[in-house]
């Protein structure tokens, strides 16, 4: 549902809609409550975050708001210093370490048994 103005992403468990944002304008069905007044300014740091975390009131234009984007975290409300949650690259070296001595740990055990 992403060609342009205006936008909408839904998600389903087999046909039951279990959730929806319409923004940039209205789409049936996907529009709860108020319209989600927000523009998508191509940037690599934000995302539509649902505000406060987990809670839906079917009201778009309350449950959702533009965030900083945190993978694995609680949600940011607002833009603030988006660079404080960036990720930390993992070390090749060390991954590779850590992969190698996982195999030779599970290879040893197989020769066991």
């Amino acid at each position: 549902m992403q060609n342009g103005a205006p936008d909408a992403v839904a998600l389903f468990d087999n046909a039951n809609l279990l959730d929806s944002l319409s923004y940039e304008g209205e789409i049936q069905p996907y529009l709860e409550g108020s319209t989600l007044a927000f523009a998508d300014s191509n940037t690599d740091i934000a995302s539509l975050s649902r505000i406060p975390n987990g809670f839906d009131i079917d009201d778009n234009g309350l449950d959702f708001q533009s965030g900083c984007i945190t993978p694995g975290t609680a949600n940011i409300a607002g833009m603030g210093d988006c660079s404080a949650t960036q990720v930390s690259a993992v070390p090749v070296p060390a991954a590779a370490w850590l992969f190698a001595s996982g195999i030779l740990g599970l290879t040893g055990f197989a020769r066991r048994k």
